[in-house]
């Protein structure tokens, strides 16, 4: 296990657990609560930022929304939350996963027929573009994300797990787990919540529960261990980056502040609008009140009565300054583009909007590796089943295609189209255009085309093939 991460270490359960597994086939409960003790505290700090995107406003994670004021509890409170964590996330999320991630076989491998058609019905079946935008959310917010696979009716399915509730153990990271562990509340009875334990091993998943003393054999599972009929651990973990961080915790504390000086501003300016009057040469009653509730007029008898308002200057350049800052701030950090910034208002395209974009680009890049990688593990999984069906399958023959989701400029790509026309392969002018997700078949249908047109074209002028020949030379007399 890497120790630059923010996860513990938990090479001694992973000693442990080869050792339990080698000795007595099964792990202890001793080892599983050791290893669930130590997740805790990270695993607390995933379910916070989780709780933090929904942003509710009974929730307690949001500070601003449980904000007290000790010197006047009476005082204007305003509680503004500016939803920068789910801007920061949604952004992500939709930049990356927005556009489908195309994945194919490569065609000159002899099992392509069959391994292709495999490929197409797990990832329809799957709704694999569903899955993918789920992880990825969770990558982003918890630093990791992992999937379960499984056997449904003889079909292999995925299940996204909660990071919070997953453990992943391994040399390798934790895309590439020698044993998982999940845990999660569990009702047994009506009200009777309990913890439940899932450990898995390359060949088995074994079923525990805590009694309130220690983990035991869940009695309810028949089969315990269960066989899960793949021949690799089928719990594959996404990392976010190397250090497993989210996409937010760093800049909470920028979040924080914008929300407390806005929600400040808010209330000073609602708590002038109550009404701060003051009255010279005389006093106001209740009876006063009343009647100018009532009638919006003030009867001033005598010369010396006057009535005004306490005004206050607000230096609105400033704090539009700071809150500026602010915000700026929380973008350049977190590396996400403001879509309302000016910049990106009219036709910005091509290197212009690529350079705008560097930073978040960036961060795009190193998850797009991190994730490739998790996904091969789970087609190398996946294909240890597959064999059992006689197919053949190479999941590193396996290819991904991802695609940004960018405004698009269809007339600035047309140019680049023409303008390499020549220069390069078709193959790869076609895989730079960003709706193209398989080049050789896009090549494919314009051969077809081509193929159509000709044809059509000799229909109509039936002399459009015939070859031309040189007249006979006139007699010279």
């Amino acid at each position: 296990m890497s120790t630059e991460s923010v996860l513990p270490d938990f090479n001694y359960e992973l000693r442990q657990f080869r050792k339990e597994i080698r000795e007595q086939s099964e792990p202890s409960a001793e080892t599983l609560k050791s290893a669930i003790n130590k997740h805790i505290k990270r695993a607390e700090v995933m379910k916070k930022n989780f709780r933090r995107y929904l942003a509710r406003e009974d929730e307690m994670d949001v500070p601003i929304f449980t904000r007290e004021l000790k010197r006047n509890s009476k005082a204007v409170n305003n509680k503004i939350n500016v939803d920068f964590v789910g801007q920061i996330v949604d952004m992500k999320v939709g930049y990356f996963a927005g556009e489908p991630i195309a994945y194919s076989y490569d065609k000159t491998k002899p099992e392509f027929e069959r391994a292709n058609s495999q490929l197409e019905t797990f990832t329809q079946r799957n709704i694999i573009d569903d899955k993918d935008e789920e992880v990825t959310k969770f990558c982003s917010l918890c630093g990791y994300g992992a999937r379960l696979l499984y056997l449904k009716g003889g079909e292999e399915r995925i299940k996204t797990l909660k990071p919070w509730e997953t453990i992943l153990l391994g040399d390798d990271g934790i895309s590439e787990p020698e044993f998982a562990i999940r845990y999660y509340d569990y009702e047994i009875n009506a009200g009777e919540i309990v913890q439940r334990v899932e450990f898995y091993t390359d060949t088995f998943v074994f079923y525990y529960i805590d009694n309130g003393s220690g983990f035991i054999k869940d009695e309810d599972e028949h089969i315990n261990p269960m066989a899960h009929l793949y021949d690799l651990c089928p719990v594959i973990g996404y990392e976010n980056n190397s250090e497993l961080l989210s996409d937010i915790e760093k800049h909470l504390s920028l979040i924080d502040g914008y929300d407390r000086t806005l929600s400040d501003m808010n209330s000073f300016i609602e708590s002038w609008r109550l009404a701060y009057m003051k009255a010279r040469g005389f006093a106001v009653d209740e009876e006063m009140i009343e009647m100018v509730q009532k009638t919006g007029v003030f009867n001033l008898d005598e010369a010396d009565m006057d009535i005004d308002f306490f005004s206050q200057q607000i230096n609105d350049t400033a704090i539009e300054n700071h809150l500026t800052r602010m915000k700026d701030e929380i973008y350049e950090k977190s590396s996400t583009p403001n879509m309302n910034d000016d910049s990106f208002a009219g036709n910005a395209t091509g290197v212009s909007l690529e350079h705008k974009l560097t930073g978040f680009e960036n961060k795009r890049s190193t998850f797009e590796k991190k994730y490739k990688a998790s996904s091969i593990r789970m087609f190398e999984v996946l294909a240890t089943a597959w064999s059992k069906k006689n197919i053949v399958f190479d999941p590193f023959a396996m290819k991904m295609q991802f695609k940004r989701n960018l405004p698009e400029d269809l007339e600035y790509e047309a140019r680049v189209q023409k303008l390499l026309m020549g220069a390069v392969s078709n193959i790869t002018r076609l895989s730079l255009f960003p709706k193209i997700t398989d080049p050789e078949k896009e090549q494919e249908l314009i051969d077809q085309q081509n193929e159509k047109d000709r044809a059509a074209y000799e229909q109509l002028d039936p002399l459009a093939n015939t070859p031309l020949t040189d007249p006979q030379p006139k007699e010279v007399v």
